[in-house]
């Protein structure tokens, strides 16, 4: 007998087979004209479209069609409109890519190729044709709006949102068999991601059963779209050339503010009312009490020496008002000094400028008012909010720095904090979105979407079939009718032959 000859054929390795998949991608995406032409046009056309709309022209005293970027109410909303464009270009050229290849993987499934390295190829397409699309998008939006040396920081933030955007179309793809039912899910998917985006609905104005006065709610924490907006923002306010001189000081003086002028005076009223009136609400001592314990906390600032806990009626009153006058002393004394610096830093400015004029236009090159209004929450009328046993700043919320030590904040705040360190807002935001990169990476492998899919599917079968083993034969109930409609006429007969 003659021997069977070896079999030349082998399966290649996870990274040849990763290569293999690329090639195939690029040159499939690269033979459709029409995929190739919507990629490169879309982003910057849509960013030439929000630039033009968007673009509110103040004029000058000298030019009255001049365009300033101080005066342009609608960056915040520009904002927001570079987080859904991220979202839905991100989605839409995914949404396809799996139930695409669903025939050819069918065909190819005998042969046990990775699923890691298909996924892989998958992904490090999209992330390129994303990173081409946000630089496109940012160059030309930024470029019509005047937004000037924030470049990286825009693309930076809009790439994480459509990585991950990129992820939640390929779990859509993976899990559903219709195209129909993909591109109807996508619009379900985008909804709560602007309404919870916190631009345009306060987290702290939602339903009771979700809102949060404290800190930004859990459901706020989960979507995207709070991170990227709330990166884009804190970063445009923060971070331009103009603004960056100035933040540290603006801070101390926000800082000497909240208390001199809010937080000191509210203790001071709740204290007297208080001494005077032995029946008080509850939460006046607890506030009270909470409050000048954080005060003799602080490292920077002298502890409170009197007797805690106060009561409505007993206490030492003079050693709390004695406390509460030499803290007003000292955050008045730190804002003196703080306006000191901002006058001296603005002055040296001026000199470089030449003018005063020169130095309100470089300004206002960088600097946009309407997003200073809105991170500050400048229109908002409630500054100090009681909760519970605490005063709550509503006051410049950028300016203030969050105690929480695992990273949940309040939003616009300027860091996060993690144990004892404090991480930029922008780069901690972008961190939080490639973390759901890698969550939603994982739930793709491993098919999570689709095996609920799949289970949710079984169980209404499931149903079905007790509902159909449960319900009478129609046959039945005509067989039943026939005979009583039989016995009905016999009875009549009978009746009328007597």
């Amino acid at each position: 007998e003659l021997p069977i000859p070896d079999n030349p054929f082998r399966i290649p390795g996870r990274w040849q087979q990763f290569r293999i998949f690329n090639i195939r991608n690029l040159l499939s995406k690269w033979a459709n004209n029409q995929y190739m032409i919507v990629n490169v046009l879309e982003a910057p056309l849509l960013a030439l479209i929000l630039g033009f709309f968007t673009k509110y022209i103040t004029g000058t005293a000298e030019n009255p069609d001049a365009y300033v970027f101080w005066g342009n109410e609608n960056i915040p909303a520009y904002l927001l409109m570079c987080v859904i464009v991220a979202l839905f270009i991100g989605m839409t050229i995914s949404a396809e890519e799996i139930i695409r290849d669903a025939r050819l993987l069918k065909r190819e499934s005998f042969l046990n190729l990775s699923r890691f390295s298909y996924l892989s190829s998958k992904t490090a397409i999209l992330l390129l044709i994303s990173a081409f699309q946000m630089l496109a998008f940012v160059v030309v939006g930024n470029l019509i709006l005047g937004i000037r040396g924030m470049y990286f920081q825009y693309w930076l933030v809009l790439f994480s949102t459509a990585a991950v955007a990129n992820l939640i179309g390929l779990n859509i793809s993976s899990a559903f068999r219709s195209v129909v039912t993909i591109y109807i899910l996508i619009p379900l998917v985008l909804v709560p991601l602007i309404l919870l985006s916190g631009a345009i609905i306060p987290f702290d104005k939602l339903h009771k059963r979700i809102s949060s006065q404290r800190v930004v709610p859990v459901t706020g924490d989960l979507m995207v779209s709070r991170w990227a907006y709330e990166a884009l923002a804190v970063t445009q306010f923060r971070d331009n050339p103009f603004q960056k001189q100035f933040f540290d000081i603006d801070k101390e003086i926000s800082e000497a503010n909240w208390h001199h002028f809010f937080l000191l005076p509210r203790l001071r009223q709740i204290t007297m009312e208080m001494e005077r009136n032995s029946e008080v609400p509850e939460w006046m001592p607890g506030v009270v009490n909470n409050e000048l314990q954080k005060l003799s906390r602080d490292p920077r600032l002298p502890g409170f020496t009197g007797m805690l806990p106060l009561r409505a009626g007993e206490g030492d009153y003079i050693a709390v008002y004695s406390y509460l006058d030499f803290l007003g002393e000292v955050f008045n004394d730190s804002q003196r000094e703080a306006n000191r610096q901002k006058n001296r830093l603005f002055e040296e400015l001026t000199r470089k400028k030449g003018s005063p004029e020169a130095f309100l236009r470089y300004r206002n090159r960088y600097v946009n008012q309407a997003l200073s209004d809105l991170v500050t929450q400048r229109n908002r009328v409630e500054k100090i909010q009681v909760y519970g046993n605490s005063l709550l700043r509503r006051f410049e919320p950028v300016y203030e720095i969050p105690q929480s030590p695992v990273g949940r904040a309040h939003f616009y705040a300027p860091y996060k904090r993690i144990g004892p360190w404090l991480i930029d807002t922008m780069w901690f935001n972008v961190g939080i979105l490639w973390l759901w990169v890698i969550i939603l990476s994982f739930t793709l492998y491993y098919q999570i979407p689709g095996r609920l899919v799949r289970h949710m599917e079984s169980l209404k079968m499931q149903y079905q079939f007790i509902r159909s083993q449960l319900k009478p034969d129609p046959d039945d109930y005509r067989s039943i009718h026939r005979r009583i409609r039989k016995i009905y006429r016999l009875i009549r007969y009978k009746t009328n032959l007597n």
